[in-house]
């Protein structure tokens, strides 16, 4: 929850809302085999390992990407809090987790959960390293059970790419969602895609 006038009437912001049914239309609508497309997934490629995932996967993560952007360049935002757990696995059949962690990289701060406040807070860590450092969103953690000056930090995996160590290469896969496994029976309002 956040409360979007105080924020307007405080510091000025601009809150612009979508629904998941808008970018995922911007999504489906990009034609197959568009510049746009293998352009992000190219850059996808060369920065992660995305063996694990089948060429359709990535054009769904490269055809989601180029929507957010087009989203976001419409619109003039600095960052977005996108509702990413369960709804878009639900929805559109992948994590996002990949495409928000290069959108941050890419100076468009983006965080989970619609997490507005998260999304301010990422795009000030981000302008006070002068725009050279991209953030990392992390909504859990856990003192360290044993060593007093260390936490425990969790996330389900949209961190900037740029993180990983010197000569790392990020990895990507497509994890198993209880919906998304053949002969699930889904539960709770989850359907299998």
């Amino acid at each position: 929850m956040y409360n979007e006038d105080a924020m307007i009437r405080l510091f000025r912001q601009r809150v612009v809302p979508t629904g998941l049914v808008d970018i995922m239309q911007r999504a489906a609508g990009v034609k197959k085999g568009a510049p746009e497309l293998t352009k992000i997934a190219k850059g996808m490629k060369a920065q992660a390992d995305l063996s694990a995932l089948n060429p359709q996967t990535i054009d769904k993560l490269a055809r989601l990407e180029f929507a957010l952007q087009q989203f976001v360049a419409e619109k003039g935002l600095s960052a977005v809090g996108i509702q990413c757990w369960t709804a878009i696995q639900e929805v559109y059949g992948l994590s996002p987790c990949y495409v928000m962690g290069r959108l941050t990289d890419s100076g468009v701060m983006a965080s989970c959960e619609v997490d507005i406040y998260g999304a301010l807070t990422m795009l000030i860590q981000y302008r006070a390293s002068l725009s050279k450092v991209a953030p990392h969103f992390i909504d859990w953690t856990i003192q360290h059970q044993k060593l007093a000056d260390t936490l425990l930090a969790w996330h389900c995996g949209n961190a900037p790419p740029s993180l990983a160590c010197k000569g790392c290469k990020a990895g990507c896969q497509l994890p198993q969602y209880p919906w998304s496994v053949p002969g699930h029976r889904p539960v709770h309002g989850h359907r299998r895609i």
